[in-house]
């Protein structure tokens, strides 16, 4: 008899490469709604800075959280984009 049980969900990398999520972000339809989400931060917030700038991005990051929120995110899609970000080949 064979027992068939269904695979374990992939784990959430901790960072990806901001490229990679970007990339994740455009193959979900998101990419628009961020970009318009960061240029309505002030100059000086630090997301802003992190956006243009950093070469990966933390899943855990105070920034990412605040995003996810603002932009009506459940949890399990922060961390879908993030899965898919990790898989992205260059």
């Amino acid at each position: 008899q064979w027992i068939v049980s269904a695979l374990p969900p992939p784990p959430v990398p901790d960072s990806v490469p901001a490229h990679h999520l970007r990339r994740a972000l455009r193959a979900f339809g998101m990419l628009a709604g961020v970009n318009a989400y960061i240029a309505a931060l002030p100059d000086d917030d630090e997301m802003r800075e992190s956006w243009e700038y950093a070469p990966y991005f933390r899943r855990d990051a105070l920034g990412i959280e605040a995003a996810r929120v603002a932009l009506g995110l459940t949890v399990e899609q922060v961390d879908a984009l993030f899965i898919a970000a990790g898989n992205v080949q260059t």
